[in-house]
């Protein structure tokens, strides 16, 4: 029987799961399949697809909705020693193998039930030298978008300076303003510029609600003497007992002034009341500003990844 994509089946669900984070070291692969399995009940394997061949898995991709019209997409892995003449009797064309082929056909029927979902926006993070991922996607029209590092900091229950910010907590009645302080910390910062315009505001805090635990109280506007000058977007994460800093921003006449360094002292002391030892964000590296505020604070890499993107279709409003 030849090779076919299909939705993976529910009895093949943690091989393919298996498959695709085979590169993973042993502990933290059984934590994001235990994970992922978690998911299934809510929807969360429903991008999990699928070569199978003989009854058997050949091969797997998974795409997860980010929120926004955003999607996550890991890339491609085939599972080792099977034989596979062709796939649905068509020649293999010049110059690709089988592999290539089936990596393939199993990422654009991914993309095309993302596109049919609504997706706008898809990401993939690839670990450094993934030569073959990159041009894989490369080739299914994605494009890089950053060298992101990881960093963590271990938090101080440190006392509150005498700093002049103060912070409040999101509402929905003040949401636009939210939104329009967002908006304004987005022009001119280096923190991934490609993304610029590609999604409405809305759309971007909707991606933010789903990472972690929503909780408004952790969506904090700064501002001096009524003047909004920042935006702090964090999140509990009690899987992994930390806190994420999903998002700091300061408007472009803030900047220089070292109002970041205040921003991420208030959110580790957040974090660190909480309970929390440690806080986790991603950085993009060519942001150099925010790399140096965030090593200052004591925070250091721990990780790294090559962020790759591509558009799927305009918006339909």
């Amino acid at each position: 029987m030849s090779p076919e994509v299909v939705a993976c089946p529910a009895h093949l669900q943690r091989t393919a799961l298996e498959c695709l984070f085979g590169d993973w070291v042993p502990n933290l692969r059984h934590d994001q399949v235990a994970f992922l399995l978690d998911t299934a009940r809510d929807g969360g394997l429903d991008n999990l697809l699928a070569v199978v061949s003989d009854g058997q898995l050949a091969g797997a991709v998974l795409g997860r909705p980010l929120g926004g019209h955003a999607a996550l997409v890991w890339p491609p892995r085939l599972t080792t020693g099977k034989t596979i003449e062709r796939i649905g009797g068509d020649r293999i064309e010049a110059g690709r193998t089988i592999d290539q082929l089936l990596c393939s056909a199993l990422l654009t029927q991914l993309l095309q039930r993302l596109r049919t979902a609504g997706a706008v926006l898809v990401q993939a993070l690839l670990t450094p030298g993934a030569a073959n991922d990159e041009a894989l996607l490369s080739n299914a029209g994605f494009s890089l978008l950053a060298d992101l590092d990881y960093m963590v900091g271990f938090n101080r229950l440190a006392p509150d300076d005498s700093s002049p910010l103060v912070f409040e907590a999101y509402a929905p009645r003040s949401h636009t303003r939210f939104k329009q302080l967002v908006e304004r910390t987005y022009e001119g910062s280096l923190d991934c510029p490609a993304l610029d315009g590609l999604r409405d505001v809305d759309d971007v805090l909707a991606g933010y609600r789903v990472t972690g635990r929503f909780d408004p109280r952790h969506w904090l506007l700064a501002h001096v003497e009524g003047v909004d000058l920042g935006c702090l977007v964090l999140a509990d994460d009690p899987r992994l007992d930390q806190w994420e800093l999903i998002y700091m921003g300061l408007v472009p006449e803030a900047r220089g002034r070292r109002w970041g360094r205040l921003l991420v002292a208030h959110a580790q002391r957040l974090s660190a009341r909480a309970g929390r030892k440690r806080m986790m964000l991603s950085v993009d590296r060519a942001n150099a500003p925010a790399v140096r505020t965030y090593t200052h604070l004591g925070f250091v890499r721990c990780d790294e990844r090559r962020v790759m993107f591509r558009t799927l279709a305009d918006r339909k409003n």
